[in-house]
């Protein structure tokens, strides 16, 4: 169920008829949900592009709306069915990208003992800090007692 703001939002982007609208655009015609009153090129780190980006995914996530928004560099619509398909392949592949970064990661410092995982999960046990911790304790015992044989 969309909030009042989520609808407003929705309305505008089905009766635009460009296709395309930034969200700044969205904040000047819905101001009283999305106000803001900065200069221009502060817009994109202001509560109101946050606003309008979490109200777009609650118009995403509901399973009653009939239609997927998309956004790019361009701004914001309602998707057909052929972008929809490929913002839904492009957003595959980012999660199938990182994923792979993630697999990359673990392989790496779970490679020669360097990280070991706990029974409940947690990365708590990490091999190669104690060992440079180790070395390190090793080399400030070594110092001392050349400052004894002196």
């Amino acid at each position: 169920m969309l909030t009042n703001q989520q609808n407003a939002l929705f309305d505008l982007l089905l009766n635009s008829k460009d296709g395309y609208i930034t969200q700044y655009q969205i904040s000047q015609t819905l101001p009283m949900f999305y106000r803001f009153d900065g200069d221009k090129n502060d817009f994109h780190d202001s509560k109101a592009r946050l606003r309008i980006m979490l109200d777009i995914r609650k118009i995403n996530a509901d399973p009653d709306v009939p239609a997927l928004v998309i956004s790019n560099s361009r701004g914001v619509k309602i998707a057909d069915e052929d972008e929809a398909r490929a913002g839904m392949r492009s957003e595959y592949a980012s999660i199938f990208r990182r994923l792979k970064r993630a697999y990359e990661k673990e392989r790496k410092v779970t490679k020669d003992g360097q990280l070991t995982f706990a029974p409940n999960g947690d990365m708590t046990v990490y091999r190669v800090f104690e060992a440079l911790s180790e070395d390190v304790d090793h080399e400030k015992e070594k110092e001392r007692n050349n400052k004894k044989a002196r």
